[in-house]
């Protein structure tokens, strides 16, 4: 009897361990799962916003290539040998520019920086009493651009600040003139995080060898070591507000000093790996999330460091206790043989109320699903669906991605290939940036998601649907804009350039050809030479007018330069793009304009080659518009 005392329990001891790590497991893979997800929100939420400062640059970029008097004084401080003439030109492109830098600085521009053709600081417009130092030697965006004539960006230390730098080629007439940087703090990046993802505070750490021992001996009191780690450097309260705020806040200092002596930390902080540390603290939950960030030399130079509220760990804690509590005291009651078979009844019970429990307490919309058969949703698909059960959503719809809108600039169903087994797998695949899509909620109103997914067991996974739809929405705007011509708003030389290929693309899968149209307006010089170039400008804006309204949806009209503009149009042969060519002439023909009264335009079309080169079918358009000019004008030419 004492043995088979003895065995039962041995028994009721190994089982009650088993059950603990049991639930100490899951309680820590539900907790990282978590932090995972949110991990991968702040990495995308960055990312968005260095591309959204990266189309703002390129648009001040661009009026940079535009103005003819910064170009002369480039041209011209390249090419002089006197030291007081530089000096002159230096005077010459800050009163030209500064205006501009004001403006800059109010898009949180803080630094408006050009360079010589040979590497050197032509003029910090930050700190203008500071040149023809070089910096070959401590920038390598400045040593790409040099020698790729292309632009480069990235995260790099400076000789006076730290910031998230975007540096462009200066080329005129394929002479390199020297470049341009317009470098972003870290403040305004921190801004944008704390607005969009509710965060407590954020402050950027990075090496001291790649920030305070870099810079002017000037400026080394503007930075300060961290409290994390002492080795790391970050800029102090007097220039940047955001850390003001955090040296202000005492939840957050507790937050540091916990985090600081936290176990995940110390293992994790020196291997430069995102990771992310829990907290619990007066009865709630926080998390403390490190996001590495590498520099232009793509090595590890430090973190970003966000506070947020992690409600969700309070819930699991008390959850995981209580299912701790419960089955050590059943373990003490039941008989061994019936334990195990309650247990293993209980616990598939327990595992569907905690996954339905868990799900339901996110606000982002959350499923389970094998990428073919759908499991469950939470309480928040159903709202955005407009659904009272998920048992109602089957009824009409299979899956989710169901609703992901075919765009260019999401995920869609279109994208999986053929031979991938579904599309959760082939998302798996993806960047995190590229897991992106668009759904319409139960008022039609679209919304876009980033997506997380995580597996659940060895066919489920658990995936996350993020609305990041501010983010993306400033996104696409400014895209917009940047691809837009601001006096006509037709299509860019930009959106010729990042999109063609696409469209080339995109016309072969569809079976159709590719066709340039090649026009321009007959002697617009007259026009601008008797009217004035404000009714130039109407004649160009009314005829675009035109255009837009006579060519089809999948038709793109670019202005190419001046008067000149090219449509690229799918079609099934050239008959057919002449006709449409040959609408469009008469419909600007027969239009009766304001002052000018007439105009007319020639026409020259023709269509791609596969494997050629873009440009070699618009020079054949444009070989055959000249010889409609020849010919009188006012004619299609094929």
């Amino acid at each position: 009897m004492k043995n088979k005392i003895f065995i039962l329990l041995v028994a009721i001891v190994v089982g009650a361990y088993l059950y603990y790590s049991y639930l100490q497991d899951s309680k820590k893979d539900d907790i990282n799962n978590l932090m995972n997800s949110k991990l991968e929100l702040l990495r995308v939420t960055k990312d968005t916003i260095l591309d959204t400062y990266l189309s703002v640059n390129k648009k001040y970029f661009y009026d940079v290539l535009h103005n003819k008097k910064v170009i002369d004084i480039l041209r011209e401080f390249k090419y002089t040998k006197d030291k007081d003439r530089k000096d002159l030109l230096r005077g010459r492109l800050y009163r030209e520019l500064f205006k501009e830098y004001e403006l800059l600085k109010h898009l949180n521009v803080n630094q408006f920086h050009f360079h010589t053709y040979d590497g050197k600081s032509l003029l910090r417009f930050h700190a203008p009493e500071f040149s023809a130092d070089s910096l070959i030697s401590i920038r390598k965006t400045i040593r790409d651009v040099i020698n790729t004539n292309k632009a480069s960006s990235g995260l790099e230390g400076g000789r006076a600040y730290s910031g998230f730098r975007y540096v462009f080629p200066i080329i005129d007439n394929n002479d390199y003139l020297g470049s341009v940087e317009f470098s972003i703090t870290f403040d305004a990046i921190e801004k944008q995080l704390n607005k969009r993802l509710n965060l407590l505070g954020t402050e950027l750490i990075l090496k001291k060898e790649y920030s305070y021992d870099k810079v002017f001996k000037a400026y080394r009191s503007l930075f300060v070591p961290s409290e994390l780690n002492s080795s790391y450097f970050l800029e102090n309260s007097s220039i940047l507000k955001g850390k003001l705020l955090i040296e202000g806040n005492e939840l957050i200092k507790h937050l540091s000093c916990s985090v600081s002596r936290d176990k995940i930390f110390i293992d994790k902080f020196s291997k430069h790996k995102d990771f992310a540390v829990p907290i619990e603290y007066n009865s709630k939950g926080y998390i403390v999330l490190f996001l590495n960030i590498k520099n232009t030399d793509n090595k590890d130079a430090g973190y970003i460091v966000a506070y947020k509220e992690f409600k969700e760990l309070i819930f699991i804690n008390k959850h995981y206790k209580n299912l701790t509590i419960l089955g050590l005291i059943g373990f003490f009651i039941f008989f061994v043989l019936i334990l195990i078979i309650f247990f293993q009844i209980k616990k598939m019970e327990d595992e569907a109320q905690r996954l339905k429990k868990f799900i339901d307490i996110q606000d982002n919309i959350v499923i389970l699903t094998d990428g073919k058969q759908f499991y469950f949703a939470n309480r928040s698909f159903l709202e955005f669906f407009n659904y009272e059960s998920f048992e109602d959503f089957l009824k009409e719809h299979r899956c989710i991605c169901d609703f992901f809108i075919e765009s260019e600039d999401f995920f869609s169903l279109r994208d999986v290939k053929p031979d991938e087994a579904n599309w959760v797998e082939f998302m798996l695949n993806l960047p995190p940036r590229k897991r992106v899509v668009s759904m319409l909620d139960a008022t039609s109103t679209a919304h876009a998601f980033s997506v997380s997914i995580a597996k659940y067991d060895n066919e489920k996974y658990v995936i996350s649907f993020n609305d990041i739809t501010d983010s993306m929405q400033e996104k696409l705007e400014l895209q917009n804009q940047m691809v837009k011509d601001q006096l006509t708003d037709a299509y860019n030389r930009i959106y010729f350039d990042e999109n063609i290929e696409k469209l080339l693309k995109l016309h072969k899968i569809k079976k159709l050809k590719t066709g340039i149209i090649f026009f321009d307006i007959d002697h617009f010089k007259n026009v601008n030479d008797t009217y004035g170039h404000d009714v130039g400008d109407y004649v160009l804006e009314a005829l675009v007018n035109i255009i837009k309204k006579h060519i089809r949806n999948n038709d793109k009209l670019i202005r190419w330069g001046g008067e000149e503009f090219i449509i690229i149009a799918p079609i099934n042969s050239i008959d057919e793009l002449k006709r449409v060519a040959e609408h469009l002439r008469t419909s600007v023909e027969e239009h009766r304009f304001n002052v000018v009264e007439h105009i007319t335009c020639s026409f020259g079309v023709d269509i791609y080659k596969d494997g050629e080169n873009i440009l070699q079918t618009i020079k054949r358009a444009d070989e055959k518009l000249y010889i409609a000019k020849e010919r009188g004008r006012n004619m299609v030419i094929v």
